[in-house]
């Protein structure tokens, strides 16, 4: 079976705030035997370039089968563009496991889990808004919440404290570090913090992890956390004893397969995984519910903003149970895209 056509539609979804979207690139890919698929990818393109792209991409992967997803990694704009190939990968391994008439989590060894706890991250609010939000997330069973943090010790600080007064102990805190603090200057922060329950703290250092080797992690109730973008990064991580867990952020390691081959080589190294596909719309989101699904490892609640979203481009809302989404199992994703709503929400 090989790639015939290739379709992209740059589409903007309304958020639960009303004055707030969020937009991205579907991809439909076309079998020689009238299959199709379906991507997501988040790409920074305008929506008028994209018939430039089909005519630059498809002759590059017509002909191409569609079980070789290896070969994308040898096509030169793919090697750049992480979220691009992360996309294509998605429509064909949604075409294969059409093909096979199984959910993908049945293709990478079984649905291990039947839901998949959310984590919400909170934006950037006043502290008088703060505690309507947590009240309103917890109720809907977002119990993991994730802080982004932004290197000044002093706003650091007085947000986080803000988000357990306002929780009263009722959420379970993860704090991004985004890579703000030097280990040199991380002291304070960690005393500012002693006696707060801190599920995981994410890529705290501004420097590379083996630069922070020969550094001792005084938090030790804190487990560290590290975004890792290839399996080589999972080796290095776990070689430096660097953090507790990995965080896989799916389309930054260029497609679902090689999060799936990060997870594997996290196990082997006794490290825990997170996932994470912040800008998931729908098809990204059932991609990662496919990944979670059959990835033992994974300990802690994945980040993506689907319940954050008013609408999305599929034909039936995924399941929300209690700050968990269903694992989809129908073939593929698991979802079917409705045409109406793409066209509704399409920008070109």
């Amino acid at each position: 079976m090989k790639i015939s056509d290739l379709e992209f539609y740059a589409v903007r979804l309304p958020q639960r705030k009303a004055e707030e979207s969020v937009c991205a690139i579907i991809l439909r890919l076309v079998s020689d035997t009238d299959a199709e698929g379906w991507g997501e990818c988040h790409l920074n393109w305008l929506p008028e370039s994209l018939p430039m792209w089909r005519d630059y991409l498809l002759p590059l992967l017509a002909g191409r089968s569609i079980f070789r997803l290896e070969d994308f990694r040898e096509i030169e704009p793919l090697q750049k563009i992480a979220g691009l190939r992360a996309g294509l990968e998605m429509a064909c391994w949604d075409l294969i496991g059409r093909v096979a008439n199984q959910p993908l989590c049945h293709l990478w060894g079984g649905r291990y889990r039947e839901h998949v706890p959310l984590a919400i991250r909170i934006p950037s609010m006043s502290e008088s808004n703060l505690s309507q939000w947590l009240h309103t997330w917890t109720e809907q069973g977002f119990y993991t919440q994730i802080l982004s943090l932004t290197g000044d010790i002093e706003k650091d600080l007085s947000f986080i404290h803000a988000v357990k007064d306002a929780s009263a102990d009722h959420i379970q805190l993860q704090l991004d570090g985004r890579h703000s603090y030097l280990a040199k200057n991380i002291e304070p922060l960690l005393q500012g913090i002693a006696g707060i329950e801190v599920d995981c703290f994410i890529d705290p250092f501004a420097e590379e992890p083996e630069a922070c080797e020969g550094y001792v992690w005084q938090a030790e109730e804190i487990p560290l956390g590290a975004t890792i973008s290839s399996p080589g990064e999972v080796v290095s991580i776990a070689l430096a004893r660097a953090a507790d867990y990995v965080v896989i952020d799916v389309e930054k390691t260029g497609g679902l397969w090689t999060a799936k081959e990060c997870a594997v080589v996290a196990q082997a190294a006794g490290l825990e995984v997170l996932l994470r596909y912040p800008q998931a719309l729908g098809l990204a989101t059932a991609a990662l519910l496919q990944l979670a699904g059959c990835t033992r490892n994974i300990t802690m609640a994945s980040e993506c903003q689907y319940e954050q979203l008013r609408e999305d481009i599929l034909s039936e809302r995924l399941e929300l149970l209690d700050g968990a989404l269903a694992v989809p199992i129908g073939p593929g994703l698991g979802i079917e895209v409705d045409r109406g709503k793409l066209e509704e929400y399409w920008l070109f």
